[in-house]
């Protein structure tokens, strides 16, 4: 059961990422060809242009902690109802 949460959870959060993702491309008119400010202000010391892996790595980090907090939330949100004997019934 868990393991389906998660499962849906990533998928979601990748859906969103994408769409999210290219919305604010559009609405913010990015251009990739365009320099970004490390490259034309590069000063050795506060604009400094990063690597590729270094992104990745850092934005890999970012979305494990939360999948981690997202997880851990829904642990002990069923955990609670399981503890306290309650069953959970969907009214529509």
């Amino acid at each position: 059961m868990i393991a389906l949460i998660v499962l849906g959870s990533a998928v979601v959060l990748a859906a969103a990422y994408l769409v999210y993702g290219r919305f604010l491309a559009r609405r913010l008119q990015l251009d990739g060809a365009k320099p970004t400010p490390a490259v034309t202000v590069n000063d050795g010391q506060d604009y400094v242009p990063a690597s590729a892996g270094l992104l990745s790595a850092v934005l890999g980090l970012i979305l494990l902690v939360l999948s981690l907090f997202l997880l851990g939330e829904t642990v002990r949100v069923l955990r609670r109802g399981r503890a306290n004997g309650e069953k959970h019934e969907y009214r529509s």
